[in-house]
């Protein structure tokens, strides 16, 4: 991209997003195995890059974002809260004050959700009780009184459960903050098959409708094969990458399959970013004023 191209892009964020002093980036899936912590920790590698303060805020009890940022060399710096979250609507109507036991649980999360750019993974199964919250203590408001912008970002894979799963979510949110936010749906290719599944599914017309519409961003990731963030790699892409010779140690690949998976690794990222890019420079410019 030329410096003509970046200014001209820099000066279009700022007229909208500038006139804020942070954003609050909510991830999540009812379901689980969607790739929801695999996003946040490659968007987190890019917020880095592009200079922006956040915080984490894992709403998980298997704590896996957690996990990976403690453990890695690059980001263990950046601080992140852990909460467990509610894992049913129905948790929250066991309480005998609903309300008022969603707020002790959430609240601190709130007070870094409105003083800052926050990056928060939801887990599996812990939407219901959070979008509950958020309607609950009037979020919504509370984002415009502290000038933070909410982004709803929901993730689905290759399975028609967790593709309508993020569509219900994805809906709820717009009804909730409307075009006061930043509504996100990232599909994940985990099987290497493509997004035919995606543009076959029931949701399919619905979702494309919001995105003619330009209420919906629509984000595409890749699918990654390479050995080098297989299951047992308890790390970021990116660390992965630049620590292949280390997993290498373990793996005992032979050079030329040990480059491929390299190459593989390193297709994966940039296409990921590229794709992540635009998102992530709007949440840059909430965070920077505009910069």
């Amino acid at each position: 991209m030329s410096e003509d191209i970046k200014n001209a892009v820099s000066a279009q964020l700022g007229e909208k997003y500038g006139m804020y002093v942070g954003a609050s980036v909510f991830t999540a899936n009812d379901k689980g195995g969607v790739g929801k912590t695999t996003c946040k920790l490659i968007r987190t590698n890019v917020l880095v890059n592009l200079n922006v303060h956040f915080r984490l805020i894992d709403v998980d009890s298997r704590r896996n974002l957690t996990a990976y940022i403690e453990n890695s060399q690059q980001l263990s710096g950046i601080e992140i809260m852990g909460l467990n979250g509610f894992t049913t609507q129905k948790d929250v109507k066991k309480v005998g004050d609903a309300a008022r036991e969603l707020e002790s649980h959430y609240d601190a999360a709130s007070e870094w959700w409105l003083s800052g750019t926050t990056e928060t993974d939801v887990g599996a199964g812990r939407p219901d009780g959070l979008l509950q919250y958020e309607r609950n203590s009037e979020l919504p408001e509370l984002y415009k009184d502290a000038g933070i912008r909410p982004f709803r970002e929901t993730v689905a894979s290759a399975d028609q459960g967790s593709l309508e799963s993020a569509y219900k979510l994805t809906t709820e949110w717009i009804r909730l903050y409307g075009t006061d936010a930043d509504h996100i749906m990232t599909l994940n290719d985990r099987t290497g098959r493509g997004f035919e599944w995606f543009e076959n599914g029931e949701a399919y017309p619905r979702l494309r409708k919001l995105e003619q519409d330009g209420v919906l961003e629509i984000i595409r990731i890749p699918f990654c094969d390479s050995l080098l963030v297989g299951e047992n790699i308890a790390m970021s892409p990116f660390e992965a990458l630049d620590r292949a010779d280390e997993i290498n140690e373990e793996l005992k690949l032979g050079a030329a399959q040990f480059g491929r998976e390299k190459r593989k690794l390193t297709k994966f990222l940039a296409e990921a970013t590229e794709a992540f890019e635009p998102m992530c420079q709007r949440v840059a410019a909430c965070s920077n004023g505009g910069a």
